[in-house]
């Protein structure tokens, strides 16, 4: 065996190095080193003719020392940069990948441009100073105007301002509307937070609700049941709420709903006729439950004569 340079191995390779040298000096069986190692006997086969001619190199992994598959060209890169240097030289790593790509051709990752321009010192990353908030920073602004009435309406929910001095010089000029990460969301003018009341105009009614007031059960089941057949999506413009456990927004309304202001009166009393038709049909299973089991109804009390107080007797109408 020939003399080899030094050469590092890791600590896989070390342990790959003692079964290869149990299988060449010890007379370890190929498929028992398959085993330990958890490779094939053809591969274990391949290691020990490797070691026998190379030693350790041999079990040292090819790659080492080699530029990766998926390495950036040289020249490609310095391409991009001359070009970014040139062209895009105020451009954000962003905004550069995507001129890169539109414009030249040059298809590279956003992470990729950040480094190259990070080396050639066209951008440097910085960190939020002491009177920056991450959170502020990742708000979601929309503009906002202020009617005569002082409201403003975001993602269908209606805000109501108080009504004061400063508010109504407002009127008819745009706010902020601040959506933060965390769903609250804020009217601002200028440096000023605005006080204001929501109005949602997409409110559901829970099961709670119905289950808690049962005198209103009837109206609120009917309220629950129409509210089931409006499109209830956010406005296209509204960020995503995906974070926060809400669904996917489509790009088209589900199949049977309607915008709110489509909702007629022939939608709600088709509603009503349909929960009276479902509980007529679930009045009938169980009176039909109760005959089965053989129990009776007990007979309805005898009603009241309006003019006195006593109960009225049973009047022969034979």
């Amino acid at each position: 065996m020939s003399p080899n340079p030094p050469v590092s191995l890791t600590m896989r390779e070390w342990d790959r190095l003692k079964v290869i040298e149990a299988v060449v000096e010890s007379g370890l069986k190929p498929g028992r080193a398959a085993e330990r190692l958890s490779l094939t006997v053809r591969q274990i086969e391949r290691l020990v003719t490797r070691y026998r001619e190379h030693g350790l190199q041999g079990v040292a992994s090819g790659k080492r020392g080699r530029p990766g598959n998926r390495k950036l060209d040289d020249a490609l890169a310095q391409r991009a940069v001359s070009i970014i240097r040139e062209r895009y030289a105020d451009f954000g790593p962003t905004l550069a990948r995507e001129k890169l790509e539109q414009c030249h051709g040059i298809r590279l990752a956003k992470e990729t441009v950040r480094h190259l321009m990070t080396e050639a010192g066209l951008w440097v990353p910085r960190s939020l100073r002491a009177d920056e908030s991450l959170e502020r920073a990742l708000t979601w602004r929309k503009a906002r105007r202020v009617t005569k009435t002082l409201t403003v309406q975001y993602d269908r929910v209606l805000y109501l301002l108080e009504d004061t001095d400063a508010n109504r010089a407002l009127i008819h000029r745009d706010i902020e509307v601040w959506e933060y990460p965390d769903g609250r969301t804020q009217l601002q003018a200028g440096e000023r937070a605005l006080v204001c009341r929501q109005y949602d105009r997409l409110t559901e009614v829970d099961q709670g609700a119905i289950v808690e007031c049962k005198r209103l059960a009837h109206v609120l089941e009917l309220a629950q049941a129409v509210q089931a057949q409006r499109d209830n999506r956010s406005i296209g413009t509204a960020p995503s709420r995906t974070h926060r456990g809400a669904q996917v927004r489509t790009p088209r309304r589900a199949s049977g709903t309607k915008k709110q202001r489509e909702l007629t009166q022939q939608d709600l009393e088709a509603t009503m006729i349909a929960l009276h038709e479902h509980e007529r049909g679930a009045a009938s299973v169980k009176t039909a439950r109760r005959s089965a089991n053989g129990e009776v109804d007990a007979p309805a009390p005898c009603p009241f004569d309006p003019a006195s107080s006593t109960p009225c007797e049973s009047k022969n109408l034979g």
